[in-house]
């Protein structure tokens, strides 16, 4: 035999083995046909037979109804965002639920997307993990798991591995899962895939063995934001516009998808918070479960923790005497609580609301939002009036006009600029003569091109948008090309009547004496600079004030006379008292008079203007023999479409609607004075009966200067 022969013996017998090792061979049948039949369309089964350990306690209500819920949806299609108390097991149940939809076919595609692509890699190798090791599903499901363990941690077996010489075409990545193409096997090609919420989600697919194409049609959004990102508007809206984009499409047109969020509220309105909200996502079906529906309101319970906290401060985790102090007391102090899972709790403990008593102590700051899903506000504000949070004012709309559109009861329209170092913020306000407002459009310019963004993430400056190097320069090109756009613009009302924005005021607070000459400048809208100040308790209050030659007073602003330096005159606006009137006509009753709305949008739409419209809060004051509310800024947060309101309203005011303005005013002071009485006293205030529309025009009337 020559050499050659021999190599290519050598070779072939090398080739054979390689192939023999390869191939996996027959794969058996299933062990328990009947046990797996009996889990196919009941999940709830499913997961206390293959994953009995993973739940050890009793499922309890809450738990029942969800499990329910996500069959129903897995089998049928349905979206549901659901939002446990921590360590419920909310993400452990839905990952096996993608595992069982995948397993029996009821769905070829699952995506799982978390908060990073770090957290979701680690999901799937939970999947991955259990695939390894668990033995039922080595029993029952030998399609999947013998294909799975063959490669014994060794990645790249999956790409040439065969079974009776056929590729099982099996993908085992660090974010994809393809389980392996076996004859006869329902699940042959489902894929895992996991990205971060930010990642590449859009477009995902891939190319089955037979040449069909398959995208997502099981969506798993698992705790989609972190601790940084739940406390900042600009990630929120980010993780909204993925998953009301992205995600909800990957199934394509027609198609059914099945999708589930497991959230956790880490803040008041943040992005699960929102997913939760059934008014502003109406179709994730949110689902608030609480640790505590009701709290008991026996006194003991502050013993009890007086009592568990000396024994901790001493070392002793385990509390003894609390918990006997408890137990001698259980009857009253268990009185009227319920708790949602009634067997959480730890060994030395004797219940599950003792167990969240001891929890709430521990976790004072996060167990509102962790563990009940009731969010504490950011900022309580220590007044009696109601102030909007950012999800009200997204649903605060007139449902009968869109953007742009001018409701028949117009009769002025006003706009407002903010002035900042970049970019300009306005707000166009429609107002009738009772003072019933609309915001009817709003914007930065120059356009940014998002929904949503905030001042520091502006990408486009009035600099570079006019290129004229000179900023003050700049800026008086920037007023004047936005007041032209929007002077062409026509707004109509219902009967055709276009009304012409009557009056504008900017802020001069910024590049003053730029401001000015813009304002100088024969620009298409009558625009004024101002200057807001925030009279507060301590300050002398402006009816007392020596009125100068020349000086104007109005609702809430002065016109102070003509310096020759400037050439034009200014208003100096009183931001408490406008702030506050302005808050309180969002919070009044729809289509009354003084009523105040947004226009017809979407929440995501209007997410922008509403976080600036509630990025403040107001305190109560008193000095002067008056009392009134001095605004502050939440901290981080952009205000500049809440001042530009504020303008516009102001604009509205000197336009015509003043007195009407100090009519509404003055009678939702006494409201509050009246209430702020009631609520120190204990006694009961009747309300003054509202006023008509005919009784609101004759005070207004009998107001104006003869």
């Amino acid at each position: 035999m020559s050499y050659q022969d021999h190599k290519r013996r050598v070779a072939n017998k090398a080739r054979e083995e390689t192939t023999d090792a390869r191939d996996i061979g027959k794969i058996p049948r299933p062990k328990n046909w009947q046990r797996r039949k009996a889990c196919e369309r009941d999940l709830r089964k499913y997961l206390l037979t293959y994953y009995a350990p993973s739940f050890p306690l009793p499922f309890s209500e809450d738990h029942e109804s969800i499990l329910k819920s996500i069959e129903a949806k897995t089998l049928d299609g349905g979206l549901e965002a659901i939002a446990m108390s921590r360590g419920s097991g909310k993400t452990t149940i839905l990952i096996r639920a993608g595992n069982w939809a995948l397993s029996y076919a009821h769905r070829r595609f699952l995506a799982l997307i978390e908060a990073d692509g770090t957290a979701a890699e680690e999901s799937l190798d939970a999947v991955k993990i259990e695939w390894e090791t668990n033995p039922l599903l080595l029993e029952d499901f030998p399609e999947i798991a013998i294909p799975i363990r063959a490669l014994e941690g060794i990645t790249q077996r999956a790409n040439a591995q065969t079974s009776l010489g056929d590729r099982t075409l099996m993908t085992w990545k660090k974010r994809e899962l393809i389980f392996p193409t076996i004859v006869g096997s329902k699940a042959s090609g489902a894929t895992f895939r996991c990205s971060g919420i930010l990642g590449r989600i859009r477009g995902m697919q891939k190319v089955t063995a037979d040449g069909k194409t398959l995208r997502p049609d099981f969506v798993l959004i698992n705790d989609p934001q972190t601790d940084i990102s739940a406390r900042s508007g600009l990630e929120c809206a980010k993780r909204e516009r993925v998953i009301r984009g992205a995600v909800l499409g990957l199934a394509g047109p027609g198609e059914h998808i099945s999708g589930f969020a497991a959230v956790t509220v880490i803040c008041e309105g943040d992005a699960s918070d929102r997913m939760l909200n059934q008014k502003l996502s109406p179709k994730w079906h949110g689902r608030r479960c609480r640790m505590v529906y009701k709290w008991s309101e026996s006194p003991l319970w502050d013993k009890y923790l007086e009592i568990r906290a000396e024994e901790i401060d001493t070392g002793d985790d385990q509390h003894p005497k609390a918990t006997a102090f408890y137990k001698k007391n259980r009857k009253e102090m268990d009185a009227g609580t319920k708790v949602g899972w009634a067997a959480r709790y730890f060994d030395h403990e004797l219940s599950a609301i003792q167990h969240a008593y001891g929890l709430r102590a521990d976790n004072s700051d996060t167990f509102d939002a962790e563990y009940n899903n009731e969010p504490k506000p950011t900022v309580i504000a220590s007044t009696s009036i109601k102030v909007l949070t950012s999800d009200e004012y997204c649903l605060r709309t007139l449902k009968t006009h869109k953007r742009g559109e001018l409701p028949d009861w117009t009769e002025w329209l006003t706009l407002g600029i903010d002035v900042q170092e970049t970019t300009l913020w306005w707000c166009l306000l429609a107002s009738s003569q009772e003072f019933r407002g609309l915001v009817v459009d709003y914007g930065i310019w120059p356009d940014q091109g998002v929904d949503y963004t905030t001042l520091d993430q502006c990408d486009r400056s009035y600099v570079r948008a006019t290129k004229i190097a000179r900023p003050a320069e700049a800026l008086i090109a920037a007023i004047g090309t936005l007041t032209a756009e929007l002077a062409a613009r026509q707004f109509k009302r219902d009967d055709g009547t276009v009304i012409p924005i009557s009056r504008g005021l900017v802020d001069s607070g910024y590049r003053t004496e730029a401001v000015y000459r813009a304002c100088n400048g024969g620009l298409k809208i009558d625009l004024m600079p101002s200057k807001g100040l925030g009279v507060g308790a301590k300050s002398k209050p402006w009816d007392t004030l020596k009125q100068q030659k020349g000086e104007r007073f109005g609702f809430g602003y002065r016109i102070p006379p003509t310096k020759r330096v400037r050439g034009a005159r200014h208003v100096i606006v009183d931001t408490n008292r406008w702030k506050t009137f302005v808050a309180e006509s969002f919070a009044v009753e729809a289509e009354s008079p003084g009523c105040w709305e947004l226009f017809k949008a979407s929440p995501a739409r209007l997410r922008m203007l509403a976080d600036n419209l509630s990025a403040e809060y107001p305190t109560e004051t008193s000095g002067h023999g008056r009392t009134l509310l001095e605004w502050q800024r939440k901290p981080n947060r952009d205000n500049h479409f809440f001042d530009a309101l504020i303008l516009a309203g102001v604009g509205a005011a000197m336009s015509g609607a003043v007195s009407v303005a100090e009519s509404i005013a003055s009678r939702r002071r006494s409201r509050r004075n009246a209430t702020s009485s009631s609520q120190g006293t204990g006694a009961t205030v009747a309300r003054k009966p509202k006023m008509s529309l005919a009784e609101m025009r004759e005070a207004a009337r009998a107001k104006r200067p003869k």
